[in-house]
């Protein structure tokens, strides 16, 4: 864990509280929740703080209210299960469960920095940059360990499916039914099953956009079928060329297609 001495703009970083014993600030813990409001009074972010921490008291969260030296307050909770997560998706998740823990209104005053476990924060029982008072605690409570809320959990993975870039999948070869589809628009019946599937298996992402201008379509109706990653079938689309008159001009012709046992 990253430390650094710092007084007012000035600072000095370490890689470790080992090498140095008057350090101020610290990185944020990897299974570490920091929820800090920044209102310009005190009181306000007193307040804030101890209305969050009722609600996570009835949530049986176990954290601690810390008074940051200066006009903050800091909530600390640990949640070792983001231990397991790499860095960016422990971010997602962190920002998640404050959605979670808080009201929207708390949640949009959040300093969403501390989400992100590069960040610096002031030291526990070390001076304030600014103003030399320590970061002490005011209260703390044991609920035992934590656990990540499944809800939390199930959305985050719903939104790192839907943000994981597409690659699309090996084939040896073009399909001439897909580069048809890319310019000429097919008829209704079958198509959103039979064809999107196994055009975006294939052709590669930058072109989705063309063809669903061409066809006047969403882009969502691409990228519903992307997250799905299924596997090109050839066959599937020479049985929909063939109900469509396209099969002559273009599976017949084509050197990579499966053959289809026509008995």
């Amino acid at each position: 864990m990253k430390v650094a001495v710092a007084s007012g703009d000035s600072w000095v970083y370490f890689e470790s509280e080992n090498e140095i014993s008057n350090f101020n600030q610290r990185q944020i813990g990897i299974t570490e929740l920091i929820l800090e409001t920044d209102y310009p009074e005190s009181g306000t972010n007193e307040y804030v703080a101890r209305h969050i921490s009722k609600s996570l008291c009835e949530k049986k969260i176990s954290h601690s209210i810390w008074f940051s030296g200066n006009k903050s307050f800091h909530l600390h909770c640990n949640f070792s299960e983001l231990e397991k997560y790499e860095y960016e998706a422990r971010t997602r998740i962190r920002n998640l469960l404050a959605q979670n823990l808080t009201n929207e209104a708390i949640y949009r005053d959040l300093d969403k920095n501390n989400f992100c476990d590069k960040r610096m924060i002031g030291a526990e029982n070390k001076p304030h940059r600014h103003t030399g008072q320590l970061k002490t605690m005011v209260s703390s409570f044991d609920f035992g360990t934590n656990k990540i809320p499944n809800n939390v959990l199930e959305l985050f993975a719903i939104k790192n499916q839907l943000n994981v870039p597409f690659i699309p999948k090996k084939f040896n070869g073009k399909c001439k039914v897909c580069e048809l589809y890319l310019v000429k628009s097919f008829p209704d019946g079958g198509r959103y099953q039979n064809v999107l599937p196994n055009f975006v298996s294939i052709m590669p992402h930058t072109v989705w956009e063309q063809a669903a201008k061409t066809k006047k379509q969403s882009i969502s109706k691409f990228t519903g079928w992307a997250t799905q990653q299924r596997n090109f079938n050839c066959g599937q689309l020479q049985k929909y060329s063939k109900s469509i008159s396209i099969w002559n001009d273009t599976c017949r012709i084509c050197p990579h297609r499966r053959i289809l046992n026509e008995s």
